[in-house]
């Protein structure tokens, strides 16, 4: 086992040595039918115990942990528990700057619980899920499109394509053929005259089927998704290119198909809410001064021990 995998069990052990964890630890975990194996730290553990106890430490830690045996695991988890017993006792979690680089490590686990735990168990109602889908068709909806694309030589001097134009030569044509064809032109002809994809070029621009699970970028996704039948659109750029899109046809996307993007999709949003209200949990202050939009001058981190 490498160090930095002991000294990931270990913070995870000094966690649930912390005052406050302490009457928990000592409690005898559920009890499991099965002959004990071993007695750890006044606890007895069947082999159903030690694979729970397994699966509850962090998942960056199972490939090192899928090769020991119950008995090497029990070693390690009485070595490192037998070192933080022995640091508590000693006081070091009350001098810094142990005491504060403990602290951080813990707020950081339990903000990372509290997270994971929302994603876990947050619900999202069927109403919210038809709502969105009513008021979101456009972009569950599969669209058929064609394009035409003018390649640009970026500042960087790689271009994108072989016409040599520069960024404001390229937005320039772009817009003129935007002109065009708003005045009537016809697109597949445009297309293969001007489209720098000469395979789409050769099929009039046509580009396909593309829907909101299609790999895009999100900018042309966007324009694409929330484009109207027949409607043209306004010079997209991305990637050392202009695109000018065309939507000929639109398929809406049955609600089965896209529950599960839109369950997910709300769901985060209501994590990251409930994630912001609870930052407010703790109360900030600050006072006029300068002082306070200073850099540090000198190491953030380190120090002496405390007192």
């Amino acid at each position: 086992m490498t160090v930095r995998t002991l000294a990931s069990l270990f913070v995870m052990v000094l966690a649930l040595s912390a005052p406050g964890w302490t009457q928990q630890e000592k409690r005898q975990p559920g009890k499991s039918p099965g002959e004990i194996l071993a007695v750890l730290d006044g606890v007895e553990y069947t082999a159903r115990d030690i694979e729970k106890l397994r699966s509850y430490l962090p998942a960056n830690l199972a490939p090192q942990l899928a090769r020991m045996s119950h008995r090497n695991f029990l070693e390690m988890m009485r070595s490192l528990m037998g070192v933080a017993k022995t640091a508590e006792r000693e006081g070091l979690l009350e001098k810094e700057p142990y005491k504060t680089q403990f602290n951080f490590m813990r707020w950081n686990a339990l903000a990372n619980a509290y997270t994971t735990n929302l994603n876990r168990t947050l619900t999202v109602s069927e109403e919210d899920i038809l709502a969105d889908y009513e008021a979101s068709k456009a972009i569950y909806s599969a669209v058929q499109v064609s394009g035409i694309y003018i390649d640009y030589v970026p500042a960087s001097g790689a271009a994108a394509g072989g016409n040599g134009l520069s960024e404001d030569q390229a937005r320039e044509k772009a817009e003129g053929l935007v002109v065009e064809l708003n005045g009537g032109a016809d697109f597949a002809a445009l297309a293969r005259e001007h489209s720098d994809d000469k395979s789409s070029a050769e099929k009039g621009g046509d580009l396909g089927l593309f829907s909101g699970e299609s790999p895009l970028p999100n900018v042309v996704k966007n324009a694409i998704l929330t484009l109207p039948v027949g409607d043209i659109s306004s010079p997209v750029k991305d990637g050392g290119r202009f695109y000018i899109f065309k939507a000929t046809d639109r398929r809406p996307r049955p609600l089965v198909e896209v529950r599960e993007q839109i369950e997910s999709k709300l769901r985060g949003t209501k994590v990251v809410q409930e994630a912001r209200q609870a930052q407010t949990a703790v109360s900030l202050e600050f006072k006029e001064s300068p002082e306070l939009d200073k850099p540090p001058q000198g190491p953030s981190a380190g120090g002496s021990p405390g007192r």
